[in-house]
């Protein structure tokens, strides 16, 4: 087994060779490489990707994404992009990986979402690992959308297919929604509030943020905004990249993704903003900032800027006082499914820090 090292400043003429000198699995797509070098927060010298072969059968890798912690500019973090080995190649391929991991960024390194599996054993190296607590609310019947990157080539996958390009889903949609009411029970008093929906932020969005952040472990400001925005993850379906994520385990496709500001005004006091994205109409809850006295104003304001959109048909949120607000108010307890995520900070990091925040954005998945 041979371990490689690719720097930021070879990644993205690296990932452009993958799919010719590797055999089946690929380690990178030449999109995510372009935004990974792209960050304002990594070096040129900074291993980005570490990569564990076998002549050119790809054995596994994982991925570091530099950042800051907190609003500390002078302490640097490491997060976890992805962790993937082949079936087949065992936990000595797994562990070295990690090993490498620790070793390249002196054990400053987080993980945002880690699966059962990791994090067992990632506790037992003796990372904080936390548990969030989530919910995927169902608002409105999304099936064509939902469907509308499938490419496996299974029969039901097939079938699938012949189902939404028929328009049949579609049609299904139409009519549930037309027979069933949007998902959660609103209040009306919200005319007085003035929500805007901004593609970039205002100074008074950023002076905002900072003062809400308290202890965040990542505090958006222009440089993250400018990075997020103009190097996406996910793009269209071609012939050509198709071919490529065919051999990519990780997402890297979206027929429509959106990241976006929205900003709630209560006269001239602002009394919440939020960082979301829309994929394929799923909005994710990146990041929510807002007064304690206006939770449940705001929590209503959110709720109701995200049903307008009529793309979207369902909400993945982890923050904790949102995912509650929206299960004490759910007209249907089956459009509600329970989740669970776990996120993980170093010991030399806690050690030498107050006790940080996660947000549902923080590492790469405001990417996807």
């Amino acid at each position: 087994m041979k371990i490689r090292l690719i720097k930021a400043s070879d990644l993205l003429e690296f990932a452009e060779k993958a799919a010719s000198f590797y055999e089946g699995s690929i380690p990178i797509t030449p999109w995510r490489a372009d935004s990974q070098v792209k960050n304002p927060f990594s070096n040129p010298d900074d291993i980005l990707l570490i990569v564990a072969e076998k002549g050119k059968k790809l054995l596994g890798y994982i991925g570091i994404l530099p950042g800051i912690a907190g609003k500390d500019y002078g302490k640097r973090l490491f997060w976890n992009s992805c962790w993937w080995v082949e079936e087949g190649s065992g936990a000595i391929v797994s562990m070295r990986l990690l090993q490498e991991f620790m070793k390249i960024t002196n054990k400053q390194l987080a993980f945002s979402d880690l699966s059962e599996r990791t994090k067992q054993i990632i506790a037992k190296l003796g990372f904080q690992v936390k548990e969030r607590d989530g919910v995927l609310f169902s608002i409105r019947s999304g099936l064509h959308s939902r469907t509308s990157n499938k490419t496996n080539t299974d029969i039901k996958s097939r079938i699938l297919n012949f189902i939404r390009f028929a328009g049949l889903f579609k049609l299904l949609d139409i009519f549930l929604n037309l027979i069933l009411p949007v998902g959660l029970k609103l209040e009306s008093n919200l005319n007085e509030l003035d929500i805007q929906k901004l593609r970039t932020p205002d100074e008074e969005s950023y002076s905002f943020i900072e003062r809400k952040s308290q202890n965040d472990i990542t505090v958006p400001n222009e440089q993250h905004f400018n990075w997020w925005l103009s190097s996406a993850w996910l793009i269209k379906k071609t012939e050509e990249t198709s071919t490529l994520t065919d051999r990519y385990y990780f997402s890297s496709l979206a027929k429509n993704f959106e990241l976006y500001l929205v900003k709630l005004r209560k006269g001239t006091e602002i009394i919440g903003i939020a960082i979301l994205s829309s994929r394929e109409g799923v909005v994710k809850t990146h990041y929510l900032y807002y007064d304690k006295v206006n939770a449940d104003l705001f929590f209503h304001s959110l709720y109701r800027q995200i049903i307008e959109d009529s793309i979207n048909h369902r909400i993945i949120t982890f923050h904790e006082n949102f995912a509650d607000f929206l299960k004490s108010r759910a007209r249907y307890k089956n459009h509600l499914r329970n989740l669970k995520r776990y996120t993980a900070i170093s010991p030399q990091i806690t050690n030498e820090a107050t006790d940080y925040r996660f947000q549902d954005g923080d590492g790469d998945y405001i990417f996807t």
